[in-house]
């Protein structure tokens, strides 16, 4: 097949997939995961020695995938906090790999079946070798069940779901690239090996894939199907040793990538315990999710991002046999096939491996299925339809006929085709257009199951300014959880809205609740510490904190709860080392560098405390609080011209910031401006502020005066 035949199509199936993907510019972050990993990580926020030491090292936030961490931090230097930026980048990248899996199917199509052909009637793999419109237009609709399918949505623009389309960014062209390399290599002979660019540069794609999703490590063996079939450069038990020493260098990076992975699930307490769930539960899980995934493809209904594990299964159960029967009975099909049609196999050998590192049989997920786990175990289905259709146009005579009727009819169907996809896939993109949205979905599928879609929607209330909506949808998801997995965080999220509404004691109740439930949870502790420092407890609260960085050394928050407690007891010293401490953590964070300003002031530290606040206005320019507090320290320092500067500032971004003019009416009167004092002074009075009330009546006399 002419190499320019293949782009053209794929480019078009991208652009469309572009298109269609287009409303998902005006969806926002969602509370599951994007408030962890985009908002609130402070890493992100500058590309320098550190993020890529923390990128590569960390394992704290979630597993390794320095590649995503990468591109979510370019995100933020180009975009901020913007999420227009986010799911642009997602959506070009799905683009990509729509165009990429075009490309892909077409090759591997060119490989498959055996020719010439005895029976007059051709099998779909045969007839794709012997013409090429035949793979281009199986490779098509690959690519248009690829792109539109709505089973990727989920991956496409939920903006944590990037770690899928970049792992397939680089996976999908290194199979490629791999095909390109095996297909003059018949004789799976190793010498110059490492001259073949083809094969360093599929290489090279799957370490970025690995570094983008782990899942990716299943790669090497996907290469040994392949050299089975389509690529039959396996045909014995010999050929297959060393089909396997040629994958040595991607075995060696699978395991390297793997024992990284582990090691730092490990060190993080994420290998979740197998008695936490059965070997029963698991393995019924693995079964129905290799059916269910397949029924998905053909009938996208009710597609959830959160399937919770089923209850009280044994290996006994009807329901179980049934899916064993199905799996059973789809693999022996494949296997009585496997001569005339060894596609189906080879599909269906995909399918599994690249879905088991997600099928939860050895290490247990919050979700035994998801939409995102299909992304690339899907493409085997779509090709397998793609043939399947291009056999069918093929059979209807569409395809060996160049007339203008035929090219129509064949128009009308692959626009039909989109259309058909485009309308659940553009549904399904309005589901995520933000957290309430989101949630109320899945409430909507599973009101009585899912405690994490009450606690997410609850917190989404929280943060569109619905408090009251908050706390009934949290007091639900206690309600609903009978096995305490989730309440111990319901109670801590409704503690800090309790706390944020002027309930601190019923705030401290939940907080409480949620330590004796999980006495390990140190964000419980951390915001038991917050309300106590809120009530003056301070003592309290630094038992708090300490317990808090005792389970979580890297949770800077706590360090800045407990400085915040000693400074208000006169211990400016130790506070002092606690935002030090947050700093080193978290050097992103601006609120660090204002609290630790304000105790260099208070022990007469201007010049430390104007670089501080200077540095915490860098990273947060529109920070009301740093300019404020720059302005005060310029004022200790006599550099009252420069300390009016900030104060206007601090107004500008906030004009009923009723301290800044507080401060600047003080330097205005300082330097005789009484009447642009008074004028402060009033503001700050009409703004409830008895200082500015008292202030006014001593300078509104002088005024008159």
């Amino acid at each position: 097949m002419n190499r320019r035949v293949k782009y053209y199509p794929a480019i078009i199936i991208a652009l469309i997939t572009l298109a269609v993907y287009l409303p998902a510019l005006r969806n926002d972050f969602v509370i599951w995961d994007d408030d962890g990993f985009i908002l609130n990580n402070y890493h992100i926020r500058s590309l320098n020695w550190a993020f890529f030491k923390w990128a590569f090292t960390d394992t704290s936030l979630d597993f390794w995938r320095p590649v995503t961490w990468i591109a979510d931090a370019v995100d933020y230097a180009v975009w901020g906090l913007n999420p227009v930026g986010y799911h642009l980048t997602n959506i070009l990248l799905h683009a990509a790999d729509t165009f990429f899996a075009v490309i892909l199917a077409a090759g591997l199509l060119e490989f498959c079946g055996p020719v010439p052909v005895r029976s007059a009637t051709p099998h779909a793999s045969q007839a794709a070798a012997r013409d090429p419109r035949f793979a281009m237009f199986a490779a098509a609709i690959t690519g248009i069940l690829f792109g539109l399918h709505p089973v990727h949505v989920e991956s496409a623009v939920w903006v944590t779901g990037r770690t899928d389309l970049l792992c397939a960014f680089f996976f999908l062209p290194a199979v490629s690239a791999y095909i390109k390399f095996a297909s003059g290599r018949a004789d799976l002979s190793v010498d110059r090996l490492r001259l073949n660019r083809s094969y360093l540069f599929s290489l090279a794609c799957f370490i970025f894939a690995a570094a983008g999703k782990p899942s990716a490590v299943v790669l090497p063996a996907v290469l040994l199907l392949l050299d089975w079939y389509p690529l039959r450069r396996v045909r014995s038990l010999k050929s297959f040793w060393q089909a396997l020493i040629e994958k040595l260098p991607f075995l060696a990076v699978s395991l390297a990538v793997s024992a990284v992975v582990f090691f730092g699930e490990r060190a993080q307490g994420r290998m979740s315990p197998a008695e936490e769930v059965s070997f029963a539960v698991r393995t019924f899980a693995a079964l129905k999710a290799v059916v269910m995934y397949p029924a998905q493809i053909v009938a996208p209904v009710n597609l959830l991002p959160y399937h919770p594990y089923p209850s009280n299964i044994t290996l006994l159960s009807a329901e179980f046999l049934g899916y064993l029967v199905i799996v059973a009975g789809i693999t022996t099909a494949c296997i009585l096939l496997l001569k005339k049609h060894k596609i189906l196999a080879a599909v269906w050998a995909y399918f599994l491996i690249t879905l088991l590192p997600v099928i939860g049989l050895i290490k247990v997920r919050e979700t035994f299925m998801a939409d995102r786990y299909m992304y690339l175990p899907s493409l085997g289905l779509f090709l397998v339809i793609g043939v399947g259709a291009a056999w069918a146009w093929d059979r209807a005579g569409f395809l060996k006929q160049r007339n203008t009727t035929a090219k129509y009819i064949t128009a009308v169907a692959a626009c039909l085709l989109c259309f058909g996809l485009s309308y659940p896939t553009l549904k399904q993109i309005s589901v995520w257009k933000n957290t309430i949205t989101l949630w109320s979905y899945v409430i909507g599928n599973e009101p009585r199951r899912i405690p994490l879609a009450y606690l997410n929607r609850g917190m989404g209330f929280r943060q569109a300014g619905l408090p009251e909506r908050a706390l009934e949808d949290l007091t639900r998801a206690i309600a609903i959880d009978s096995s305490q997995a989730y309440a111990h965080m319901a109670y801590t999220d409704r503690g800090i809205i309790y706390k944020e509404t002027g309930r601190p004691d019923l705030a401290i109740e939940d907080y409480t609740r949620a330590v004796s439930i999980n006495p390990g949870y140190a964000d419980a502790y951390a915001n038991r510490g917050i309300a106590f420092n809120a009530t003056g407890r301070f003592d309290r609260a630094i038992a708090d904190f300490d317990r808090a960085i005792s389970l979580d050394p890297g949770q800077y928050q706590s360090y800045i709860g407990r400085g915040t407690a000693y400074k208000e007891t006169g211990r400016q010293g130790k506070a002092i080392e606690d935002y030090t401490a947050a700093i080193s953590l978290n050097a992103g964070n601006a609120d660090a560098y204002i609290y630790r300003g304000i105790a260099y002031k208070e022990t007469g530290q201007f010049p430390r405390a104007l670089e501080d606040y200077g540095t915490a206005i860098r990273l947060n320019p529109a920070s009301v609080e740093a300019y404020n507090n720059r302005g005060v320290a310029h004022k200790h320092m006599g550099q009252l011209d420069m300390a009016v500067a900030d104060y206007d500032r601090a107004l500008a971004l906030n004009p009923s910031f009723a301290p800044a003019y507080m401060n600047r009416g003080a330097v205005l009167a300082a330097t005789g401006r009484v009447g642009d004092a008074a004028r402060d002074y009033q503001k700050a009075c009409d703004l409830g502020t008895e200082a500015g009330c008292d202030a006014l009546s001593v300078y509104g006399k002088r005024r008159s005066e």
